[in-house]
């Protein structure tokens, strides 16, 4: 049985339409078996600056927190890691913390951080 799932109402993302990171907001669940929203739902965000909608699968959203993000809850990258949009990593190389905006499904499957000083860089993922 799958256990309830609340994603993020509001993420920083890499909009795929306008080619900007910015504010989306969360417009509705699809609950994969049409009663549960879980993992396996798909969610439907609208970028605040172009306003089209694009779609994510519940594992690629960070689940909403009850409170901030302590220090020492910040996960370090690690390619044979999975990392969520919304989620804030710490890349050793860099010597600095980003936040994920995308993700890309290729093989193999990279994940699109900001950093502050980098920029944005794609990251090797579940390797």
């Amino acid at each position: 049985m799958s256990s309830q799932f609340s994603p993020i109402d509001e993420v920083q993302i890499l909009c795929r339409f306008c080619g900007k990171i910015t504010e989306a907001h969360l417009d509705r669940c699809i609950a994969g078996n049409g009663k549960v929203v879980d993992r396996n739902s798909v969610f439907e965000y609208y970028c605040t600056r172009c306003m089209k909608t694009f779609c994510f699968s519940g594992t690629d959203i960070l689940e909403q927190r009850k409170g901030p993000l302590e220090l020492d809850e910040l996960r370090h990258y690690a390619p044979s890691e999975h990392f969520f949009i919304g989620e804030v990593i710490h890349h050793k190389q860099f010597k600095e913390s980003g936040t994920v905006v995308g993700n890309d499904h290729g093989s193999p499957s990279k994940i699109v951080v900001n950093f502050p000083k980098n920029g944005l860089r794609k990251l090797v993922q579940d390797m």
